[in-house]
Formats: C-alpha cells, sequence, structure tokens
C-alpha cells in the first residue's frame, strides 16, 4: 500500500490533487498508472494531543484511490520534488502496512485494506 499524501489545494478536486500528490511524492505520472477505483467513503483519524501541532490540527480527513502500476518495474522517481519525502519503498500487502502502522492510523488503514482486498477479489 504505498501512501503518498498530502492536502487539497485551493480549486483543486480530490482526484486533482492525488496527481499532484503522486507527481510530487513519489515522481509517478498518468502515464505510469491507471486509476482503478476511488474508495467510497473519507476516511478519518485523530492524532494524539501530543502529535497535533498548527499544521496537522486534530487528524486528518483522507481520500483512498487504488491505481494499477508495473509492479515489476515501477518507474518511482522518490527525489522527484524539491524537498523528497521517502527515501525508499517496498511492496507490502494492505494488511500488513494496516498492522504496522502507527496506533492511531490503523483502524483507517483497516478499512482501506479491506476496500483493496475486496477490488482485488473483484478483479480475479
Amino acid at each position: 500500500m504505498a501512501v503518498p499524501q498530502g492536502g487539497i489545494e485551493a480549486g483543486e478536486d480530490p482526484l486533482e490533487a492525488v496527481w499532484r500528490e503522486l507527481r510530487e511524492e513519489i515522481g509517478l505520472s498518468t502515464a505510469d498508472v491507471e486509476l482503478v477505483s476511488e474508495h467510497a467513503r473519507w476516511t478519518t483519524y485523530e492524532l494524539p494531543p501530543e502529535a497535533r501541532s498548527t499544521k496537522t490540527g486534530r487528524g486528518q480527513t483522507q481520500r483512498w484511490f487504488l491505481f494499477d502500476v508495473d509492479a515489476d518495474n515501477p518507474p518511482l522517481a522518490l527525489a522527484a520534488h524539491s524537498s523528497p519525502e521517502f527515501r525508499s519503498w517496498q511492496w507490502v500487502m494492505p494488511a500488513v502496512a494496516a498492522a504496522t502502522a502507527v496506533g492511531f492510523r490503523q483502524a483507517t488503514y483497516r478499512e482501506v485494506a479491506t476496500w483493496l482486498g475486496d477490488e482485488a477479489d473483484g478483479r480475479a
């Protein structure tokens, strides 16, 4: 489960934001991936008080998208943005990503992992 994420800028809709974030954070474009599905609802998690700040607020509300990418040779460019947010990456099963996420994100990630499993079953 790749989880590049960021805010929606003024005037953007969620899909425009996801394309921008994919490009900025991991260097992928519409030529590299195919949009497969969008989660039916927004997901939300609350940050513990010690993790809150003016920038982060109380938590995050997210919209999730599923993309197809060539798993054998993804054209990731982790330093595509002037301030790279990732140094490395690895493929993991969604349930593993959910189980190893920081505690306050686990419920959201479990929901997304279930959705991804349902999407995979529907494509089989």
